[in-house]
């Protein structure tokens, strides 16, 4: 992991403090690709995380395979966690979001700039 992109804690006096994480080491990475927003009857915001991945089709020839990804009408969504938060936390939660955007198109943007070819190493130079 290259950089963090955190918030800063505060009070309920409006004094700003670091918040310190830990164990963040212990908690599995498990790969989410499938979410739900809604807002609830007291103006909660919730937020349902999933995983589906394709259906696996086993078959011995292309043609099977067609006929049985055919009969296949939906995959389940397989539920990961469900978190709520308040306007104010929500709002957090956007920042941090365009703020870790902002760095990964920084680092594909720098990879990019290290990794492209130049003339000197064969790129061709249109002749």
């Amino acid at each position: 992991m290259r950089q963090k992109v955190g918030i800063v804690a505060e009070e309920p006096t409006g004094r700003q403090v670091r918040v310190g994480w830990s164990g963040t080491e212990e908690i599995p990475i498990v790969f989410a690709n499938q979410f739900v927003g809604q807002v609830g009857a007291n103006g909660e915001i919730l937020l349902t995380v999933g995983q589906v991945g394709p259906p696996v089709i086993l078959a011995e020839t292309e043609t099977e395979r067609e006929n049985l990804l055919e009969q296949v009408s939906s995959v389940s969504v397989k539920p990961l966690a469900r978190y709520v938060f308040n306007r104010a936390t929500l709002e957090q939660l956007i920042q941090i979001l365009q703020d870790t955007r902002s760095i990964h198109e920084q680092i594909r943007q720098q990879t990019q700039a290290d990794t492209k070819p130049t003339t000197a190493e064969g790129e061709n130079d249109g002749t």
